[in-house]
């Protein structure tokens, strides 16, 4: 079918508590707006907010959006169909002012067929949505039209809307054998397909069934080598639908003693849990934002991300395709027990086929998706409330949609339950006990899947190898301080097949569960208060920018050389550090701190070494041993530079520095590299007289955009004031990050102000 993007130009009234929903609205009311769009991002965070601290103190509210679509006589008098790639939540869809279908899903995509209630000419859909039933998460959910719309059209015969199914047989160097099975709608049509390699040459083409494929290339995530499937629909002697799809010659297999092999190689996955917010932008997915979040992703050291707890936007899953990246495509973080009141347990009893159906039928050509999941950290994962029966009937289901890749579920302790909680822990005690309380409970569910998640239960690997030996066992979220130990433990047993941190990308919601405290006690786990509204528990923060847990990764996972250095700040030294279960020290990477000269400060040093050296000024002022990686040293705090010196058996490995810089003299604005597409990202600098970052600086900075749509303006400060729509925010460590919409050409102008600086650049975006 023929696909027309219509993200533009919607009319959009958003209303926090309205007596009565509109089914038309009125151009002097609304406003205009594009696609993707998430209404919630633009509330004022309220501390009042029934959405509380898991999903950031957002408010809810509803959303109407209204546009009309002009269509031919010949697309009117074909099939129809709108396709939402995602749209939160309880959404109801009107045609020409009629209902024409609902939906409850806030992350599932799904199509609407419109095929006899249009007509030729201009046609009016409107489409409301709701986040008002609050609490409704444990995270940000965004709102809105937040991905992509589309309107499919095609005279019959033609391909159905998710109707081409593409999998590899066999992949081998030199060869490969791939299988295409095609729905058409109507009767009559003959199908046929052309197989294109990387240069657009054809290099097989048939009919449905097999094609075999010569001089084969075969996807994998550090060469994702694709392929275009060309799909043509004949009748009566023409051509009557064209469909492309992309396709990656790739097989998959798992087992316990060989573990998860891609194309006969064992693969270990440097995993990292990925929520579905851009930060800034609020849940707004588009193919250039998420092809920069996946460039980052790698660029840290991951090869694979899981999607949590919900299925991910179309434009996430193509950038995985393109730039190399495997995924879990995860469906659910609740079944029929709900862990909020207003989450998807309401309606999943209902929905859970069609929830499935949808994930499995959108995604099952992307060759990036290598493990369906059907669930998160399930509270029927004990076998309560018929748990393992219901853990077969979706594992079961998916395979009916797509036996190409094994199936997962996320299991850990169990904590829902006091007495069940105080079992599970001292089972963890009884290795080599043989089969404790969790092992029992917790086995009926787990036999139905080919890959059993593990959440935060490093301790039972071993054991549960040796107690399931046909088991295999994937570490679907970590501590991050435990990140040494549990890749350890996946080198270690070739059951294991990688380890996925929670998290890869700082998140909204879940405010502080990453956090630490100075001078005072706090427990291992929760959530913090407002203003906090960042989870703060990110290997990459909410700008795209690598935190320290990052770099220490970066020596457990590549094998890095250049040493890492970091400090607290003076303040807090003597001060005990109290870290969640899910935080990391508060690390800066700064050598300013006027007022603190002659105080006793700490310094960090990741290293490959084993021996660090601290040079101040010149001067060596202390020496360490580096174990697991890190060193922590105490000296005295004087401006100037500080540089730490790695070395292994006395020879130097590497040295980095840190520098007092000069006050902040001026705003630098400049763009990273295009990713294609409308939206750029700017950064935002204060800089001294040398163009150095001056970390103290922490004004608040006002921005006026000329030349391209303003889109947000952010910083990484989990505990910031900022709304990220509003054009003003207080600089974090120095810097922002100004994500602006262009959609034509022409220079874009920025206007900067604050702290006393101001700054007017001319920027030529291609």
């Amino acid at each position: 079918m023929k696909r027309r993007s219509i993200n533009e130009q919607w009319l959009f009234l958003a209303d926090r508590a309205p007596q009565w929903v509109s089914r038309r609205l009125d151009e002097q009311q609304a406003q205009c707006v594009d696609l993707p769009h998430d209404f919630r991002i633009a509330f004022d965070r309220d501390p009042k907010s029934m959405g509380d601290q898991a999903e950031g103190w957002y408010p809810g509210g509803f959303g109407q959006y209204q546009k009309t679509v002009t269509l031919t006589r010949e697309e009117a008098e074909g099939t129809v169909f709108l396709s939402i790639d995602g749209a939160y939540r309880l959404s109801e869809v009107r045609v020409n002012r009629q209902l024409v279908a609902q939906h409850k899903g806030g992350y599932s995509p799904f199509l609407v067929e419109l095929t006899d209630r249009v007509h030729e000419g201009e046609n009016l859909i409107h489409i409301t949505t709701s986040c008002a039933m609050l609490p409704a998460s444990r995270w940000y959910t965004g709102a809105g039209l937040y991905r992509g719309v589309e309107l499919l059209t095609a005279s019959q015969p033609c391909v159905a809307p998710h109707g081409i199914y593409v999998w590899t047989k066999e992949a081998r160097a030199g060869r490969a054998v791939l299988c295409v099975h095609t729905e058409c709608l109507g009767k009559g049509g003959s199908v046929t397909h052309e197989l294109l390699d990387p240069e657009g040459e054809i290099v097989a083409c048939g009919g449905d069934g097999e094609l075999i494929v010569p001089d084969a290339r075969l996807w994998t995530a550090e060469q994702p080598w694709l392929y275009t499937l060309v799909t043509r629909v004949s009748f009566e002697g023409s051509v009557r639908d064209e469909v492309r799809t992309r396709v990656g010659l790739r097989v998959i297999a798992v087992d316990a003693r060989h573990g998860l092999c891609v194309n006969g190689e064992t693969v270990k996955l440097r995993g990292g849990c990925v929520h579905h917010d851009n930060g800034p932008l609020g849940a707004v997915s588009a193919p250039e934002i998420e092809r920069r979040r996946v460039t980052r992703l790698k660029e840290a050291g991951f090869n694979a991300i899981r999607c949590a707890h919900n299925p991910p936007s179309t434009a996430l899953l193509d950038a995985c395709d393109e730039l190399g990246l495997y995924v879990m495509d995860e469906a659910f973080d609740a079944w029929r027990e709900g862990k909020r009141p207003y989450d998807e347990h309401l309606f999943f009893e209902d929905e859970w086929r069609e929830e499935l159906t949808a994930m499995v039928m959108r995604d099952r050509n992307h060759p990036s998706v290598i493990l369906w999941s059907t669930g998160n950290e399930i509270y029927e994962r004990s076998g309560a409330s018929d748990g393992a029966a219901w853990s077969h009937r979706l594992a079961d289901f998916v395979r009916g949609l797509d036996g190409t890749r094994p199936v997962t579920n996320a299991l850990c302790n169990f904590f829902e339950d006091s007495d069940m909680a105080e079992l599970a822990l001292n089972s963890a005690k009884s290795v080599g006990e043989g089969k404790d309380f969790w092992a029992v409970r917790s086995e009926d569910f787990a036999s139905a899947l080919d890959v059993v998640g593990y959440n935060y239960l490093l301790e039972r690997y071993e054991k549960d190898g040796a107690l399931f030996p046909q088991r295999v066992m994937c570490g679907t979220e970590s501590f991050p301080m435990q990140a040494k130990e549990n890749w350890e433990a996946v080198l270690r047993n070739s059951q294991i097949i990688g380890d996925f941190v929670w998290t890869a990308w700082d998140y909204l919601g879940e405010s502080g569960l990453g956090r630490s405290a100075f001078g005072a006690q706090q427990a291992q786990g929760g959530t913090a208060g407002f203003p906090w509204h960042i989870a703060n528990c990110g290997d990459i923060d909410i700008c795209g920018d690598k935190r320290p847990q990052s770099h220490y990764r970066d020596f457990v996972w590549s094998g890095r050389v250049q040493p890492y250095l970091s400090v607290q700040h003076p303040a807090h030294f003597g001060q005990k550090e109290t870290l969640s279960a899910w935080g990391w020290a508060d690390l800066m990477e700064s050598w300013n701190f006027s007022g603190c000269e002659g105080q006793p400060i700490r310094v960090t040093v990741y290293s490959a070494g084993d021996e660090v050296e601290l040079l101040l000024n010149g001067r060596s002022v202390a020496h360490g041993d580096v174990k697991d990686y890190r060193t922590e040293l105490e000296i005295v705090y004087r401006p100037g530079k500080l540089t730490a010196v790695s070395r292994k058996a006395g020879e130097e490995l590497g040295r980095t520095s840190l520098c007092t810089t000069g006050p902040a003299q001026a705003l630098r604005v400049t763009a990273e590299s295009s990713y294609g597409g409308e939206y750029r990202f700017l950064h935002i600098e204060a800089v001294d007289a040398q163009g150095r970052v001056a970390p103290d600086f922490t004004s608040r900075v006002r921005v006026q955009v000329q030349g391209a749509e303003f889109a947000a303006l952010g910083g990484a400060d989990p505990r910031s004031d900022t709304n990220y729509t509003r054009g003003e925010a207080v600089a974090d460590r120095g810097r922002l990050l100004l994500v602006v919409r262009k959609k034509e050409e022409g220079p874009v102008r920025v206007c900067c102000e604050g702290g006393g600086l101001c700054a007017r650049t001319e920027l030529a975006l291609d």
